[in-house]
């Protein structure tokens, strides 16, 4: 959820559950691998689905935000920080997908592209510097790793730091030498 001044009153009930819908629609035509929704609504996802899928699993969170107030113009991405609960999730490798992603074919290959590295991504289209975007990528959960980005944040705040991308800032600082998937795992602004 977000109080930015960007999100044009949608709200989580108006526009979240259809979009969640197609989302889970289009992810489960093609995978049958398992999918864990995290989420921090009192809804239960498998609840909003057409056809409950016991290949779904909740995993209710807390919102993870900063301290410190993003640029008004930044705010929509304040809460982004909560996709750090996959570092949480009872799973020995994730690939993290927003649900603003539509799946056109099986991500499956995807772990066998990342193999054992311990991140990969695919390079943020228009960047120039080896930066990575936040939408899809592929972790090797711990909980260390999660206390870590809770740290940084405890740090953050102390020292009055915004970061502009919130998570995606922290997640490449944290990641220099990540693993580049191909561009066909997020292609953006395809025009």
């Amino acid at each position: 959820q977000s109080d930015s001044p960007g999100q044009h009153g949608r709200s989580w009930a108006r526009t979240e559950p259809p979009m969640f819908r197609l989302f889970a629609a289009l992810l489960l035509n093609y995978t049958r691998l398992p999918l864990y929704v995290i989420h921090n609504e009192p809804v239960n996802p498998i609840a909003l689905l057409r056809a409950p899928s016991a290949q779904v699993h909740p995993f209710r969170v807390d919102v993870i935000k900063s301290h410190v107030r993003s640029p008004v113009s930044q705010r929509h991405y304040e809460s982004m920080y909560t996709k750090f609960h996959i570092w949480r999730l009872p799973c020995t490798q994730v690939a993290y997908v927003d649900y603003d992603v539509l799946t056109l074919r099986s991500p499956d290959g995807i772990f066998d592209e990342c193999g054992d590295a311990p991140f990969c991504a695919v390079q943020a289209r228009g960047n120039s510097q080896r930066y990575f975007n936040g939408g899809v990528f592929v972790a090797r959960p711990d909980n260390a790793t999660y206390q870590a980005f809770r740290a940084t944040l405890d740090a953050d705040a102390a020292s009055h730091i915004a970061r502009p991308y919130a998570e995606q800032d922290l997640l490449n600082a944290k990641y220099p030498d990540w693993k580049a998937l191909p561009t066909r795992y997020n292609v953006q602004s395809v025009g």
